[in-house]
């Protein structure tokens, strides 16, 4: 039975080259995998140095791990976040392993804005977009809201 094997569970016969596909698929399914759990796992403890500097001194949205992030997270809403709202922004606040950082559109009195808020201990990154007065809240956790801590210092931040 050179070529073949045989599965007594399934009392399939399988040749070499079924094995083969099969074996290759399942590397490249566990590859895929690792690949995107080591994206959503990317460290966002680097964010910590940005305090008090401009996400524009940084280039925030040029680095890597948060582009990658964002793109994911926004979709299409990611080009619209950094070239038609990110145009005059607050410095980037860290505190208490949470990060804030507010911009919006230059002369638009505020609508479009956007708020990128991030909790470093839970390695999770929220935006919040407005336009038209409505507010688009994104989340990589998949709650669609910012958790309430999170939230309640986001609004001392812009007191601040």
């Amino acid at each position: 039975m050179i070529g073949k094997f045989i599965c007594n569970n399934a009392k399939t016969i399988l040749t070499k080259k079924s094995m083969r596909n099969i074996f290759v698929t399942s590397l490249l399914t566990i590859n895929i995998l690792a690949v995107a759990v080591a994206q959503q796992s990317a460290n966002i403890e680097f964010l910590k140095q940005y305090n008090g500097k401009y996400s524009y001194e940084v280039k925030l949205f040029n680095n890597a791990v948060i582009k990658q992030r964002l793109q994911k997270l926004l979709g299409a809403q990611f080009n619209y976040l950094v070239k038609s709202i990110w145009q005059v922004e607050t410095p980037i606040k860290v505190e208490n392993n949470f990060v804030y950082a507010w911009a919006m559109q230059a002369h638009s009195g505020g609508d479009p804005a956007a708020t990128l808020l991030a909790d470093i201990s839970k390695n999770i990154l929220y935006v919040k977009i407005v336009k038209g007065n409505q507010t688009k809240i994104y989340s990589e956790d998949g709650s669609n809201t910012v958790p309430k801590e999170l939230e309640d210092w986001a609004k001392k931040q812009i007191s601040n």
